[in-house]
């Protein structure tokens, strides 16, 4: 499961002092928190399988220590709702993407977001990939020892064979934003969704949203069904469209701050839902087929009430000045500006630092959870430190690129990122 998880600072030109608007920490600040909740799923579930079968029933899972006996209840499952994190980066982008249309309302905005969108989610993207081929060259993709670390067995999966340097450019650069293509970095399946859905939704917004909000929701979520053949994936561009529709309940939000908050809270409990017992007579409302002309959502619980929450608590942070207060202080704002690049970067480094530190420990006859303790501290120290070198040395200079090669589109405010965007994720 992974997220998009997608940028800072977005696909924008900086504004003169004079005209920007502050950006908003509090949206950075959610996307940050996402981002590493999608950071601990993949690495909680690696340690744990156990915490798998809540989204993947198996009879025979049982727990292995106290601590994954205790985390596979809620509150505590939040740590890995890294699905519902993918879903609040995809209603995010559909946020910020039309905040300056909806500022302006002048569809001029969009002419040059399309091409600026590529440059801006392709390079990191192919950049991700590129370090995970270089980890796979060297031979330091440790995830063939999970069986015999006891770990996931589904972590082995990853990198059966050698890939080219050719084949891993490509895939980061055209296979994985334009084509799904993931076999080097699995989370980069959402900047299909992140890439394809903005495009569409830039379409759509310059054609029909001065005349019918009607006929951009109807055109938009036919064009994503045609992409996701009609399945359950049209929920997630289902997301952006959601995003984008927010503004329009923003002066409500604003005015009414404790339906907000409360909104946020219900979000927040909902985006952990699973098939435990927690959560079967929610997953097991009965919801429409829409089939053929649309997904079969009965098919798709999780997938529906995570989009149905994520949507929630966006929408509730956007209201909530004490919600946003929150998640604008340093930590949260912190982890915001370098999600993009942790998002990136974080499965690459389980599959192999995490392995690796995980095996250093079992050699020095540390106890399992030691281990683990050990483990996560190191991966996520480094993760931290590498996607701020990341954000520096990639992601900036690749919206300031983007930027430099498309600057005919009039002057636009900055607004807050979003990934992965993500995002995605889960």
């Amino acid at each position: 499961m992974e997220v998009s998880h997608s940028s800072t600072t977005n696909d924008v030109p900086t504004p003169t002092a004079s005209t920007a608007p502050a950006k908003d920490r509090s949206l950075e600040g959610l996307r940050g928190i996402a981002s590493l909740v999608v950071v601990l799923t993949h690495s909680l579930c690696i340690f744990f399988p156990y915490l798998s079968s809540n989204t993947h029933p198996d009879p025979t899972a049982v727990p292995k220590t106290v601590v994954d006996a205790l985390l596979i209840h809620p509150p505590f499952s939040l740590l890995y709702s890294g699905e519902g994190a993918v879903f609040v980066f995809f209603v995010l982008s559909g946020y910020v993407l039309t905040l300056k249309f909806d500022r302006s309302r002048q569809p001029e905005v969009f002419e040059t977001a399309a091409p600026r969108r590529y440059i801006r989610l392709g390079l990191p993207a192919c950049a991700s990939a590129m370090f995970a081929w270089a980890l796979l060259s060297l031979g330091l993709m440790g995830n063939k020892m999970a069986a015999s670390l006891g770990l996931a067995n589904w972590a082995s999966g990853y990198y059966p064979g050698p890939i080219s340097f050719g084949s891993a450019l490509a895939e980061g650069f055209i296979g994985a934003p334009l084509f799904g293509d993931v076999r080097l970095n699995g989370p980069l399946w959402t900047l299909q969704v992140e890439l394809i859905g903005s495009i569409l939704l830039f379409a759509c917004f310059a054609l029909f949203a001065r005349r019918s909000s009607f006929f951009l929701c109807a055109w938009f979520l036919f064009f994503a069904m045609v992409l996701s053949g009609h399945g359950a994936g049209t929920i997630y561009y289902a997301a952006l469209l959601a995003g984008s529709q927010l503004h329009k309940a923003k002066p409500w939000l604003k005015r009414n701050p404790r339906i907000s908050a409360a909104m946020a809270l219900v979000g927040l409990a909902l985006i952990q839902v699973n098939k435990s017992r927690w959560f079967s007579a929610l997953v097991g409302l009965h919801l429409p087929n829409l089939t053929p002309f649309g997904p079969d959502l009965s098919g798709s619980p999780l997938l529906f009430w995570r989009f149905v929450s994520a949507t929630l608590l966006v929408a509730g942070v956007i209201g909530s000045v004490r919600l946003a207060r929150y998640l604008s202080m340093r930590v949260p704002a912190y982890l915001g500006r370098i999600s993009f690049a942790l998002y990136l970067l974080h499965m690459p480094l389980a599959m192999s630092l995490l392995f690796w530190t995980m095996k250093w420990a079992v050699s020095m006859r540390l106890g399992f959870l030691a281990s683990v303790g050990i483990s996560m501290v190191v991966y996520l120290a480094c993760s931290i430190l590498l996607a701020e070198l990341f954000t520096r040395l990639v992601d900036q200079p690749s919206i300031r690129l983007a930027n430099r090669l498309f600057r005919n589109a009039p002057e636009q405010a900055a607004i807050p990122a979003v990934t992965p965007e993500t995002l995605g994720a889960a």
